[in-house]
C-alpha cells in the first residue's frame, strides 16, 4: 500500500519550494518546536535538498532538467532520523523555487528562528526567556512566548521590529536612525534606552521606562505623540486610541526576567498577575475574597512551589497545582 503523505512533509516540500503562506509557515514552526525530533526530521531534508541542488548550480547544467531527473530518483527515498523513524522525502518542485526559498533554521533554548516569506525574520520564545541581539547591536530580552519580527535590512535604512507578547529592550544609540517597536496600530520610538513593552494582542499595550525617553503615537498619528520619562509608564489603547502616561508603581514589571519580586503590603488579586508573569501559570481563588488578602515578601529566584509555601504559610492559606493553574484555598482575610 502507498504510504499517504503526512502534514508536516507538505509544509516542508511548499516551505523548500518558495510556496507557502505566512500561516503554513507558522504552523510548520509550531510543528518545529514541539518535537525536538522535528528538527532532526527537518535537518534530514535540509541537508538532501542541499546535496540534491548543489551539483546544477556549481556545474552550470539545465536546472530545469536535472532538477527532474533528482525529483525521480528521490521519489521513492526514504531516509532516517535519529529517532529511528523512517520518512518519506517530499517532492519539491522546481530548483529555482527551492533556492528562493533561502531556508534558514534555527533552535536556540527552545526558540525557532526561521526566514519567511518576503525574507521576514522571526523570533519566538520558548517556555524560557530568550536573549537576542538585532543587527545594531540592540539587546531584546523575550519573556517566554514572546515574538519579534524584522526585515534582514534591519539597521540598513531603518530599525523596525514588531512585537507580541512581553519584551525588554536595551536599544543602541542612533540618532539618524530611531528603533520603532511596533504593536498593532501602537508605535514605540527611541534613540538609545532602556524599556520593557507587554504587547498581548489585545489592543492594548503596557510600557515601562527604565532609562532615556520614548515617544508614544499610533499609526498615521505621529503629530500626537507623547512621551515617557524614566520612571513612568503608560498604556496605549489602540480601539480608543488613547495613550494614558503615569508613574510606575509596580516594582515587579521586571521580575519575569530577573526573578527578583518584592510585595509590599500588595493585594494577591495583583500577586497573582505577577506569578502569572514570573512562571506563567494562573492563580486561582476558591474563595473570591483572597484576592483583597495582603501581602508582604520578598523572593529571589525561587522556584514556584517556595513562593507559594511562604504565601499561604504567612496568609494561612493553602494551594494545589494542577496543570495549568494553581488554585488557592482558605478562608480569607478580614
Amino acid at each position: 500500500m502507498k504510504k499517504e503523505t503526512t502534514n508536516h512533509e507538505i509544509l516542508i516540500s511548499r516551505y523548500f519550494s518558495g510556496e507557502s503562506t505566512p500561516e503554513e509557515v507558522r504552523e510548520l514552526s509550531e510543528w518545529l518546536s514541539g518535537n525536538p525530533d522535528h528538527l532532526t526530521i527537518f535537518e534530514e531534508y535540509h541537508k538532501t535538498w542541499l546535496l540534491s541542488t548543489s551539483d546544477a548550480i556549481e556545474t552550470g547544467t539545465d536546472a530545469g532538467r536535472e532538477w527532474e531527473i533528482i525529483s525521480g530518483k528521490i521519489r521513492n527515498t526514504t531516509i532516517k532520523p535519529r529517532s529511528g523513524k523512517l520518512v518519506k522525502l517530499p517532492v519539491i518542485s522546481t530548483i529555482w523555487k527551492a533556492i528562493a526559498a533561502a531556508v534558514v533554521v534555527f533552535m536556540v533554548a527552545g526558540a525557532v528562528m526561521l526566514l519567511l516569506p518576503r525574507n521576514q525574520r522571526v523570533i519566538t520564545a520558548g517556555t524560557e526567556t530568550l536573549a537576542h541581539t538585532l543587527p545594531d547591536g540592540s539587546f531584546i530580552t523575550l519573556n517566554a512566548g514572546a515574538e519579534i519580527r524584522y526585515d534582514p535590512d534591519f539597521g540598513s535604512e531603518n530599525r523596525s521590529v514588531s512585537l507580541k507578547g512581553e519584551a525588554l529592550f536595551e536599544v543602541q544609540k542612533d540618532a539618524g536612525k530611531p528603533f520603532v517597536v511596533s504593536d498593532g496600530k501602537a508605535r514605540i520610538e527611541v534613540l538609545g534606552t532602556v524599556f520593557s513593552v507587554d504587547a498581548p494582542g489585545e489592543g492594548q499595550t503596557s510600557i515601562a521606562l527604565a532609562e532615556g525617553k520614548v515617544a508614544l503615537y499610533f499609526f498615521n498619528a505621529q503629530q500626537d505623540k507623547k512621551y515617557l520619562e524614566p520612571g513612568e509608564a503608560a498604556i496605549m489603547s489602540s480601539g480608543s486610541r488613547e495613550i494614558t502616561v503615569k508613574p510606575n508603581d509596580d516594582p515587579n514589571y521586571l521580575a519575569w526576567k530577573t526573578r527578583v519580586i518584592t510585595f509590599e503590603n500588595t493585594s494577591m488579586e495583583r500577586v497573582a498577575q505577577t506569578l502569572n508573569k514570573v512562571y506563567h501559570i494562573k492563580i486561582r481563588f476558591e474563595d473570591p475574597s483572597i484576592a483583597g488578602c495582603r501581602l508582604t515578601a520578598s523572593f529571589s529566584n525561587q522556584p514556584l512551589e517556595s513562593v507559594l509555601n511562604v504565601i499561604t504559610t504567612t496568609l494561612d492559606l493553602s494551594y494545589k497545582i494542577n496543570k495549568d493553574a494553581v488554585l488557592i484555598s482558605g478562608t480569607g482575610c478580614n
